[in-house]
């Protein structure tokens, strides 16, 4: 926003008396006087009173799609079609991209795709010290432990998804598998799947990270295994620009989160003896070839993520939109 001379100045999205609001009266003069050429959408949330604010301004009116919309039925169909009212749509994955235009009718036109832009300068194991990353493991308990650490960010508390990273957890090498996710859901007893003979001592469930680089520097690989098709694999794309392998479930936007067999590796949705057998894979690279992985990671990042391509592709697409 600072490269485009641009402001972020609160709306209120309230569609009842959106107008009456000092506030948005205050916008929509603003606009005129500051000659805002492009109203930019971010999010299916924030469409329907972008649009209105576009419309009373009449200008054009674009957005960005993060989430992959509800699919189910023709009222779910008709009710996300109502919220894709900008064009172009930035879709931040070729996943997501093709999705919406098969699923929407859309043209090459009107969706543009833009992946996440990420700062290697944040993203890299020399910005996290020593002492953050021996304050973490010692909250987490691993100082004295000697096994690799398989980290799990962005964990479900679905049973058939922990029976399968249980499993995993067993199928793979001798190792400690971290899952991050929120407070454990006791009602549904959640954990039993954890306590599978011979996952026990494998796995642990830490509900609250408040420092995720250096989780990544502890980490010797990152796992980004949903079961069901994301939009992006932000947490992977973070990890490889730490320098960390990853493994990426084979749906969605993670076969273009990586590059196979050089920053890390796909593996088949719920496969477990699959799963533990990448893991193994990556423990196993001695310190050159995991050199090789991390200069090979953020190389990727760095031609594809980075923040720069993002901005001026973005930038671009302003320069359309407003026909400049």
């Amino acid at each position: 926003m600072a490269r485009t001379g641009a402001d972020l100045v609160p709306f209120n999205t309230a569609r009842s008396g959106m107008f009456q609001k000092r506030s948005n009266q205050d916008l929509l003069e603003r606009i005129e006087v500051d000659a805002i050429s492009v109203i930019h959408a971010h999010g299916l949330s924030e469409t329907l009173a972008a649009k209105a604010l576009a419309d009373a301004a009449n200008l054009p009116l674009m957005m960005t799609c993060h989430d992959i919309p509800e699919a189910g039925g023709f009222f779910a169909k008709r009710t996300s079609r109502k919220h894709l009212a900008g064009r172009p749509i930035i879709a931040v994955s070729d996943f997501l991209g093709d999705l919406l235009k098969s699923y929407f009718d859309l043209t090459d036109e009107e969706v543009v795709v833009i992946p996440t832009g990420l700062d290697l300068d944040e993203f890299h194991e020399e910005r996290v010290s020593s002492e953050r990353t021996i304050a973490l493991a010692e909250k987490w308990g691993v100082i004295e432990d000697p096994r690799p650490i398989v980290l799990v960010p962005d964990a479900s508390q679905s049973r058939d998804w922990l029976d399968y990273i249980a499993r995993a957890a067993i199928a793979g090498p001798d190792a400690l598998w971290i899952i991050l996710g929120d407070e454990i859901d006791e009602s549904f007893d959640i954990p039993a799947p954890l306590a599978l003979p011979g996952a026990a001592g494998r796995i642990r469930w830490i509900s609250r990270c408040d420092d995720l680089r250096a989780a990544f520097k502890l980490s010797s690989v990152v796992l980004s295994v949903p079961d069901l098709p994301v939009a992006t694999c932000d947490v992977a794309l973070e990890a490889q620009a730490m320098g960390r392998p990853v493994i990426i479930s084979d749906t969605g936007a993670g076969p273009e989160s990586l590059q196979e067999g050089k920053t890390g590796w796909l593996t088949p949705v719920a496969d477990a003896t699959a799963l533990g057998a990448n893991v193994a894979t990556a423990i196993a690279l001695d310190e050159s070839a995991r050199e090789h992985v991390s200069s090979a990671a953020r190389g990727f990042i760095q031609s594809r993520f980075s923040t720069d391509q993002m901005q001026n592709t973005v930038l671009q697409v302003y320069r359309q939109v407003a026909g400049g």
